[in-house]
């Protein structure tokens, strides 16, 4: 008895002082994007999302994004998706050029609606090369620096009917864990999410949520960010012809 308190002693110090040692930085956000989808077919659509992300806490820009895909739904109603990301991370505060990354990705997802209810739960893999400083200016080409996967569930609860205009409810969680190239996997990142939407028509919705990141800088050292993000949802198709 006396060496299992000794134990749960020796246990409760040291998950204390590894607490304690945890350096956590807070951030505050904006984010604002445009995701475009044109359906050629219940089969095929290109898409795009692009964002750009200020940060109030520096005064500065914090990154932006632009990521195209293409998208094959299968009978099953499963969707694979491959694309490629260009992306631009400003440091900060900012000091020197934002730095370049190109992330080639993977997708696979599939959308449930059960009434009112919508869910969207999805996987992605990344592949993260990045162009990295030297000192001010940047080495002279990209370097692969990790598999980055992704795993991801977005819900929405619709407050008027189908297609109709009207407010939506929304919530979502995003996990993220990294591999570097010696194999080592790591927490990243998690982003969870809460707000509303607003359907125009079934082409326009907007979205406004409160998004919490919670992220890994270093072996011990993390930020947090509360972010407020504004998306524009656009959904395009392929007009129907009539044989005559």
């Amino acid at each position: 008895m006396k060496s299992k308190a000794i134990l749960i002693f020796l246990f409760i110090a040291f998950v204390g002082k590894a607490q304690s040692t945890r350096e956590v930085s807070t951030r505050n956000l904006a984010w604002a994007g445009i995701f475009a989808q044109y359906n050629f077919s219940p089969s095929w659509n290109v898409n795009l999302d692009a964002q750009a992300r200020y940060e109030y806490t520096d005064g500065d820009w914090f990154a932006w994004l632009i990521r195209p895909g293409l998208t094959w739904t299968a009978k099953n109603k499963i969707m694979l998706t491959g694309g490629i990301g260009v992306v631009a991370l400003y440091p900060n505060p900012n000091s020197r050029p934002p730095r370049p990354e190109i992330r080639p990705w993977q997708e696979i997802g599939k959308k449930f609606t059960i009434k009112k209810h919508w869910f969207y739960p999805r996987y992605r893999l990344e592949q993260r090369f990045i162009r990295q400083y030297d000192l001010f200016d940047f080495e002279d080409d990209f370097s692969f620096a990790a598999f980055r996967s992704r795993a991801r569930v977005d819900y929405s609860y619709n407050l008027t009917p189908d297609n109709a205009r009207g407010f939506l409810l929304l919530a979502g969680n995003e996990y993220m864990f990294a591999t570097n190239t010696k194999g080592k996997t790591t927490f990243d990142q998690n982003r969870a999410y809460l707000g509303i939407g607003y359907r125009l028509n079934k082409t326009l919705t907007f979205q406004l949520t409160y998004l919490n990141l919670f992220q890994r800088t270093g072996s011990n050292v993390f930020e947090q960010h509360h972010t407020i993000r504004l998306i524009l949802f656009m959904t395009f198709s392929k007009p129907e012809t009539t044989k005559s």
